[in-house]
Formats: C-alpha cells, structure tokens, sequence
C-alpha cells in the first residue's frame, strides 16, 4: 500500500506533490487510547561520568550532564501525559550553554551536540503537546537555527565538527514549506519545514544539518509522538526503501522495527572552543567553505592546495550574496567580507595554476571591483565597513598597470591596481583591496607565489615597502601559523 496520507476530512499527511498539507496520523491505523502512564519517578542522579556508556563511546559527551532518558514507545501517547523518563534532572540543571542528543536504534547511534537554543532545561526534552512538556504554560515550539554543531555517528557519513544547523521541535502538525529559507532544504519532508502552530498533534522532534560540511540533511527525527500511533524515528536522512513522505522520516511509522530505541539529553556549562570568527560579530551567519594551513612553498601549479575543510561541492551555484576571508597570520588577523564577485563556490578559492583550483575548465581570473566591503583585524587602521574594493585573483604573471583605473593606485608601483599577463607565467595573485569607502586605502592580505614552489609572499595591510601588495616577499616562512579560511554567505 502506498503511504500517501488520507482524505483532508481526517486531516492526514500530505504526499509530496501536495506540500502544504500538515502531517497527521494514518486513519487506517486507529489511534489507541492509552492509560494514563503511572506518575513519572523522581528526578535521578544522572550515572558517573565514568559510568556513562554514551561518555565512554563519544569524547565530545564527556563535561555535559545527562538531563533525561527515554526509551521510546512504539506507540507514544504525548498528548494524554508527557514522557515516562528514566531519568529526569531537569529540576538540577541551572545554567548551561550547550545541548547534546543522544539517539540508539538497534545498533546504530548518534551524538549531536549544538551551542544551546534556550536556557529553560524543560524545552530540551520531547516537545509534546501535554502541558507537562515544556514550561507548563505553552507548548513547546523551537524552529532555529543553531551553530558549533558536533556530530559523532557509526552511520557512514553523518559525523562533522563545526557544523550550521536547526532544529524542528514542536508539538504540532507540519507542512514542507521552507519559510525560514534552510540552505539547500526543499519543498519536501526534510530539514526545512513549516510549523502549524496550534493545528493538529503530529509532532516533531528533529535536528539537521544545513551547512559547513559534506553532509546536508537529518541527523535524528522523532515524530507522531502524541497520538497513540506508531511513531517516526530515524538517524540520518530517511533511505527511499523506508516508508514515508521525505528525509524528515515523517510518517514512516517504523518506531516498531526496532528493539532499541533509547534517547538521551544532555547539557553542559562549558563552552564550545571558540573559533577566531566566532569572536567576529560580522562572521554571523557565513558557512565555512575552504579551510587552508598556508604551505611555505606551495606548488599548486603541479597540485591543487590540500585544503583540510573543502565544501565547496555541497555550496549551490547561485545560492550566496557574500564572500568572506578570514587570514591569519601568527597574532595578526584579518576578516574581509564582500558582495559575491563570482557565483561559483568552486572559483573563490587559491586561483592556483592546476586545473582542479576553479571550475575545472579554465582557470580563474577575478580583476574587478566589490562592493560592500567589510574589515575586521587587529592590524591598527585596517578595520571599516562599507568600502568599495577590488580582488586581483589569479594564477599567473603581473605588471604594475593600473589598467582598471583603481581610485589611488598607480601604473609605476605594485600596489592595489595591478594587471594580470594571462597565460603568461605562474607567479599567481589572490589579493583583496580596498579604494574608496573609508579611512583606509590599499591591501587587506595578500598571498602571492604559490604555484612553483618558491617561498610564497604573505601579508596583512599595506606592505612596510614600496610593493605594497607583498609581492616578491618571500616571507611566508617567517610565520609558524598561516591559516586561511573562506566563507559564503
């Protein structure tokens, strides 16, 4: 029999090609009136740190506090009485900046752990629709997106550190609309959907993934947990030979085919590691794309750089506006963020000389101006916002021509106006400037020679020299940290 949900009378699921319907419980299965479940037991002490399986099995779980336990019911009835934890902390549980899920199906697991979406530690757990969830006075409603995002799973593809992603915790019916627009979510079932708040009691307890890594989608789904069917459950994206209406696993109704079915929730008052540009205000909302460790001698002529993040192929054509760069360079470090000069994430990486730096066809060349340019660094006189600037990205040769006509720059100097010899040589350029806008005129960084092997050129700021765009440097050895990150947003 086909999944698809039933006629609008009894208010059903929708299939997809009707997107706007809210999930509802299959009719077909009577929805069975359960007694109410005997009062929940006293909070426990969570286990020892040493004596909790998750904290043996996943190093990220070790500093957070077990809040509840729960093994799932085939058949949750939420909305006649809230869930019968085996453990329930809450009422301990003061302050804390980030959350943890634990899911085990059968014998696949995952972790997911997120700077935290509330204070409240009575919002974390099931937001079902008996009052007895959440605050005690409203229903528990969470459609956010959430940062710093962990994830440790033996589902092939799923782990990641530093992720974006959101959460769907509410205890009511959905539909696939994705009106907080979630990068790359869609109008189906998947991890960006629509709340309809105060219709129907379908249920969703979901976390996602949306961006910063290779994976894009679910990480866990718990639904239809109010009603006394058979609920959803699922770790990572739901496979087509599963029931179903999409990803989200909604309306799979396979809470039966497992054994194990064991959640746990977690807090902790640590807080994730900061990374530099979650201290930089105007980093809000970029995705990571490239991450580089700068060599000394790169020879990205013969190999394209070894980049330790590249997500490149999990970012849209058309999907960004702005272009970011955060440099580093022992203690100095520059943010630089733009309008997109490209709609390309593949070509806004090291313009290198190998055909695998861009689109793979040609190579890329970017001598223009940006718009909207904005500057954080703790190299004195560098910082603004709103500048008008220009790139000089590219793979080959180069002369002092100020053939663009850049405000300030001149045709005698290498400088913020500088032209490419294409195809002729590989001595390559990623440069980002600054013209007009401001108090501050000429190069933002610099990274220069990277393609044969010789010592590359790197900076922040205007050289302390005649070639104010570092060129010829040969300096990049004088640094022990040289890290290189390139974000979208």
């Amino acid at each position: 029999d086909q999944p698809t949900p039933l006629p609008l009378a009894v208010s059903t699921p929708p299939p997809s090609e009707n997107p706007t319907k809210q999930p509802t419980p299959n009719p077909t299965i009577q929805p069975t009136q359960q007694t109410t479940p005997n009062p929940t037991p006293q909070p426990t002490e969570a286990a020892p740190s040493n004596s909790d399986p998750v904290k043996s099995l996943i190093p990220d779980a070790n500093g957070y506090d077990l809040v509840y336990a729960l093994d799932i019911p085939v058949s949750p009835a939420y909305k006649n009485a809230k869930p019968l934890y085996s453990v329930d902390n809450h009422q301990q549980v003061s302050g804390f900046t980030r959350i943890g899920y634990y899911l085990e199906l059968d014998d696949k697991y995952v972790w997911v752990s997120f700077d935290a979406f509330t204070s409240d530690a009575r919002k974390i757990g099931v937001p079902c629709h008996n009052l007895g969830c959440g605050d005690g006075q409203t229903r528990t409603v969470i459609q956010q997106m959430v940062t710093n995002v962990n994830v440790e799973s033996n589902v092939p593809g799923l782990s990641g550190t530093g992720l974006s992603g959101n959460v769907e915790f509410w205890p009511f019916n959905y539909n696939s609309a994705n009106s907080n627009n979630i990068h790359s979510a869609t109008s189906a079932w998947d991890h960006g959907d629509t709340v309809a708040v105060n219709h129907g009691s379908f249920g969703s307890m979901q976390v996602h993934i949306n961006g910063g890594g290779n994976y894009v989608g679910t990480v866990f789904a718990f639904n239809h947990f109010n009603d006394g069917v058979v609920s959803d459950v699922g770790i990572g994206n739901k496979p087509s030979n599963v029931g179903g209406l999409g990803p989200d696993w909604s309306y799979a109704q396979n809470a039966g085919s497992y054994s194990v079915r064991n959640m746990k929730v977690y807090v902790s008052d640590v807080p994730q590691e900061n990374t530099l540009e979650s201290t930089i205000s105007d980093a809000a909302g970029y995705n990571l794309v490239y991450a580089l460790d700068i060599p000394i001698r790169p020879t990205y002529a013969t190999a394209p750089p070894a980049y330790t993040v590249d997500n490149s192929a999990s970012i849209s054509d058309f999907s960004f506006t702005r272009v970011a760069y955060l440099l580093e360079l022992d203690d100095k470090y520059v943010w630089v963020s733009m309008g997109t000069f490209t709609d390309d994430a593949s070509q806004i990486g090291v313009p290198c000389l190998h055909l695998q730096c861009g689109d793979g066809n040609s190579r890329s060349v970017f001598n223009q101006l940006v718009g909207n340019v904005n500057v954080v660094s703790n190299v004195d006189g560098l910082s603004g916002n709103s500048y008008v600037g220009n790139v000089e990205f590219w793979p080959y040769n180069y002369n002092g021509e100020n053939s663009m006509g850049i405000p300030g720059a001149l045709s005698s100097a290498f400088d913020w106006g500088d032209t490419p010899e294409i195809g002729n040589g590989s001595f390559g350029s990623m440069q980002v400037h600054v013209n007009s806008g401001g108090n501050y005129q000429g190069t933002i960084f610099a990274f220069n020679r990277f393609n044969d092997g010789y010592l590359a050129d790197l900076g922040i700021g205007n050289a302390p020299s005649s070639i104010l765009d570092w060129s010829v440097a040969g300096n990049a050895g004088y640094y022990s940290v040289r890290t290189l990150k390139v974000f979208v947003k």
